[in-house]
């Protein structure tokens, strides 16, 4: 029964792909093609006329019937057809809600563990850049920024002399992350609807401008590793708008503090490395041509 389910979704998805659309006009002719846009008053698509393959379109009421996916057999290949589209450009600008995954360490005092939860929330934004270069598959660019911050009155730190200073403590985070993407798409026959899946491997920065009584700076840099799923809606022309979840994951092997006079390097012991893993939901703009 597990094979025959699998053998069925296999032909299923077999014919999403390689099946054609039936159009049958208004004179009563029967195109076999595959349908590429349908605008407020036309319907593009791409056939195969005696082994030529064209381009054209009709108005809405030139045609009588459309019908998706009503021919098994394909006459024109999905590279023909990838060569008919002009939606090979992507420009995604994001942003949203964040949500880091590290656990509060067990070393991080009573008084401060809730000022620690609430660094674990921010917001970020970002951007994409993709070119399709097959109809299913693109190579892009992501950069993605996440910002939180906290801060608490009335601190006190005891020094190495036994003097008790107090003051203000404080955190302003950064992290942001760059590199190459590999972008899987899937559209329904309209382009109107697209699911969006990305894979991308790049640089990670952290920087945190800290104030525990005097003001330091931690740094530190790793490489990330960055898997989305989106779910874009065309609005109007070449603009829409989309959804996406993101997982940004990265390990920091050591930081390094500034406090201006001096830098130390910290460095974490093996398996004990700071999780930079967070979730980011985000809405935002999408162009495509």
């Amino acid at each position: 029964m597990k094979r025959l389910s699998l053998i069925m979704i296999i032909m299923a998805i077999y014919s999403m792909v390689y099946s054609q659309d039936l159009i049958v006009t208004q004179q009563g002719d029967s195109i076999n093609c595959r349908v590429t846009k349908i605008e407020s008053e036309f319907i593009h698509f791409t056939y195969n006329h005696s082994g030529e393959i064209r381009n054209t379109l009709l108005r809405d009421t030139q045609i009588k019937h459309l019908e998706y996916g009503y021919f098994e057999v394909s006459e024109v290949s999905q590279e023909e057809v990838f060569k008919t589209l002009t939606d090979r450009f992507r420009f995604a600008a994001h942003g949203g809600f964040s949500y880091t995954l590290a656990s509060v360490a067990d070393d991080v005092p009573s008084d401060f563990k809730d000022y620690v939860r609430q660094m674990k929330t921010g917001y970020h934004f970002g951007a994409d850049a993709t070119y399709f270069i097959t109809e299913s598959y693109g190579l892009g660019l992501k950069y993605s920024l996440f910002k939180s911050k906290n801060s608490l009155d009335n601190i006190y730190a005891v020094g190495p002399n036994g003097q008790t200073r107090y003051g203000i403590m404080s955190d302003n985070l950064s992290i942001s992350f760059f590199g190459p993407s590999l972008v899987n798409r899937s559209s329904n026959h309209d382009r109107s609807r697209t699911f969006i899946a990305g894979l991308a491997i790049g640089y990670m920065s952290y920087l945190d401008k800290k104030v525990i009584i005097d003001p330091f700076t931690v740094t530190g840099s790793t490489l990330g590793l960055s898997f989305e799923g989106g779910y874009d809606i065309k609005l109007k022309g070449n603009s829409g708008i989309g959804f996406q979840i993101s997982y940004i994951s990265g390990l920091l092997s050591e930081f390094i503090i500034d406090d201006g006079k001096t830098k130390e390097t910290m460095k974490f012991p093996k398996g004990q490395f700071e999780s930079l893993h967070r979730i980011d939901f985000s809405i935002g703009y999408r162009f495509v041509r």
